[in-house]
Formats: structure tokens, sequence, C-alpha cells
């Protein structure tokens, strides 16, 4: 069943948490204020340094994350260009609203970015909490390490996530691709509503999906490879290809960028122009992209369900950005986000069970594939827009920030 997407007039007011949006905090005296990125992998990546052996490395593919240690570490983040993208962030539509129009972080970007299982069953349970002592031996015999009574932090202890590695054949069979964008739409929600002073989570796909797009931030790359040497040794050995992401892990100029001047980045955005945004960035056919859409999970990136992780309930909104479908965008219908979900969190919940709690949302990912958006595809050479949809999108979104360039009323 395919659900057709009917592009309305919206009369709603689209941005009605505008009052309460960081972008409030844009003034001539705080032009230059930052969203920093809490990093939480560092110790991973000092492990990993060490060498990893070929058979946990083959075990990690097994289990689909193997493309995440592939793209391997941005030793940089580069807070003034997430800071200018944050500010972008709508938690009314989940996406950026951008002078060309709206975008956002979608389901293919989280498969091919870091290779992840997009399909499969949702990431959600009991959010079980474990006392030291049984906590310390359920590390031993799932992880492989005892921690001692001093890293253990509080009476107890949550690792929501250690039941789904329990059974190491069925790791792969959950969606851990739509987890990960929940939780990431769940940041920007926040952060951009000010309920959080820093940004946390896959924050490396995001910084990404920017460079990717976004042809006036992404800096020069050195290295024009697909594939480096380490790589390829990967592949012969039995190993996946890398994923989209892996591209991106040295070899960077800022000679023709800016970078770190969030400033200027916001006025880069307030006047980007059309080709200036990159709506289709993915080479369907190359090698990188092979085995991760394949199937049915090729319609699966454009269904507009619930995406969930434990407490987390975000909407994915592929009918806002057709566009990055290679399909005509007109007016999207009005955009449904279950704003009370936003308050939910798992503080005080030791041992609820989240998969009841939300059985609907459940029930609508299980049925994922009923609700895949579906329109006409872009002719090259034809706009990619309908005639209406510029005006609206102008009339409903705020798309200058910057009080530099804010026209005079």
């Amino acid at each position: 069943m395919i659900f057709v997407c009917k592009m309305v007039e919206n009369t709603d007011n689209v941005l009605y948490l505008r009052g309460r949006h960081i972008s409030n905090n844009i003034n001539a005296e705080n032009m230059d204020a930052l969203i920093p990125p809490r990093r939480s992998d560092k110790c991973l990546w000092r492990l990993l340094n060490a060498g990893i052996h070929l058979r946990v490395r083959l075990c990690l593919a097994r289990i689909g994350f193997y493309g995440v240690i592939q793209c391997d570490l941005i030793k940089n983040y580069d807070n003034h260009l997430l800071t200018a993208i944050v500010e972008r962030w709508r938690r009314e539509t989940h996406t950026f609203h951008l002078t060309v129009g709206e975008a956002t972080i979608t389901l293919p970007d989280v498969a091919l970015i870091w290779g992840l299982n997009i399909d499969g069953m949702p990431i959600t349970g009991v959010d079980t909490a474990y006392n030291k002592h049984t906590l310390q031996q359920r590390c031993a015999t799932w992880l492989g390490f005892t921690p001692t009574s001093s890293q253990i932090k509080g009476a107890a202890v949550k690792l929501m996530y250690l039941q789904f590695f329990e059974n190491i054949e069925m790791v792969n069979t959950f969606s851990w691709g739509s987890a990960v964008l929940a939780y990431l739409y769940r940041e920007l929600c926040d952060t951009s509503m000010r309920l959080k002073v820093d940004l946390c989570g896959p924050v490396q796909i995001l910084q990404i999906l920017v460079w990717s797009r976004i042809t006036l931030l992404c800096p020069d790359k050195a290295q024009q490879v697909y594939i480096s040497e380490e790589q390829a040794g990967d592949v012969l050995q039995g190993l996946p290809f890398p994923p989209y992401g892996a591209r991106w892990r040295r070899g960077f100029s800022w000679t023709h960028t800016v970078h770190h001047s969030v400033r200027i980045m916001r006025d880069m955005l307030d006047m980007m122009v059309e080709g200036q945004f990159l709506w289709t960035v993915y080479d369907m056919e190359s090698p990188e992209v092979g085995g991760i859409l394949d199937g049915d999970r090729i319609h699966l990136c454009r269904s507009a369900c619930a995406l969930i992780n434990f407490h987390i309930v975000e909407m994915h909104r592929p009918e806002r950005c057709l566009r990055q479908f290679g399909m005509l965008q007109g007016i999207p219908p009005p955009a449904t986000n279950f704003d009370n979900f936003h308050k939910l969190t798992r503080q005080g919940r030791n041992n609820f069970d989240w998969a009841t709690y939300h059985k609907d949302f459940v029930e609508m990912w299980n049925h994922r594939y009923h609700f895949v958006i579906d329109g006409d595809y872009v002719i090259l050479g034809t706009p990619a827009i309908t005639v209406d949809y510029v005006g609206w999108h102008h009339r409903i979104s705020q798309i200058v920030l910057s009080p530099a360039v804010m026209p005079e009323i």
C-alpha cells in the first residue's frame, strides 16, 4: 500500500512555536553565541586506535555497526557550522527552514552516512535498571569487562540497549538507523527550543550532511578517493565497502570555504540561492549504496512514520523535502509532531515498558510501508517545485535570521 501525499494549501500557523525558538536570541549583542557539541565517544576511539582484530571487525559488520567504525572520528567539529544549522531547525516540521525551501535529515542519510540498518524492529522495550552487582555481571558477560564500583554512578544504572545484544544473530534485525535519527531529531528539537545548552548524539551525521549538501559551507577535499588503501584491504578480507560518511575521514582544506565564524555562516545561509543546496547527493549506482538500500528499503526512505527510541517518538517528514528524493515538491500538508511527547523523559521511570506506552507508534512503525509518500519524479531540465511553493514557503517560514541582512520595515 502506498500513501499518496496530496499537496494542498496549508493554512495553519506552521511555525507556531517561533516565539520560543533559539533564533530569537540572535541580536547585535549576541551574534557570536555558540552551541557546543557534547562529545561522549572519545573513549571509544581511544580503544579502537589500539587496533581491532579481524574477527571482531567481521562481527561488527555482521551486526551492522562496522560502517560507523569505517567513518572514523571527526577530530574537530565546527561549533560555528553546527550552531548556524541548528538555528534553522524547526520542531514543528522536523525540517531546516532555508531560503531555498525545507530540508531535513532523512532515513537514507543515516543509512548511507553510517551504514546502519533502517528496516526491522523498533528500538524499544523495558528500560531496565540494574543494581551495581548485576550490572557488573552483565558487563562481564556481554561486554567483556567488569567496571569497578567507582566507575558506576548512582545506585542503579540503566544500560537499556544491552538487551538487544544478548543474541548476536538478532542485532541487525532491529532498526538502529531509525533510532539514531529519532535521537538526533530530539536533540535538534530540544536545542533549537532552548531546552538545553549543548548538542549531543550523532553530531557527525549532521556535520557530514551540511558539508555534503550546502556548497557554501563544504570544505575542499584534498583527497578525492572513495576508498583508502586501508579500507580496500578491509573489502578484500570480506568486510563491507565503506559507507558514504567514510569519504569525510581526512583531507580537508578551508582555503575557499569559511569556517569557525557563525556570524558569516548565518549571513551566507540567509542569502543562499538555488544551486547552492544539493538536493540529491548520493550516486545510487555506487558501491557505497549497494546492499544498504536494496529491496524495499528504497521505499522505506520515504515513509512518513514515527521514529522510536524508547521514550523518544519523532515523526519522519519526507513529504516536506521531496526534492531530496528526486521528486517534485509542492505545498505539504500540515505537520503533526505530537508535541506532548517532547516532554517525556526517562527520569524516575525505572523498569518502565516504553513499548507498551507507545504501542500506537510501535504499531505505526510496524506498518511503516503503508505510509510511504508517493509523487511525481522531476524530469531533467524541469522545475523541482510547483509554482505556488516558493511564495507559500516565504510566507510561512522565517528564512532570514541575521540582523545584518534583515530587510527594513
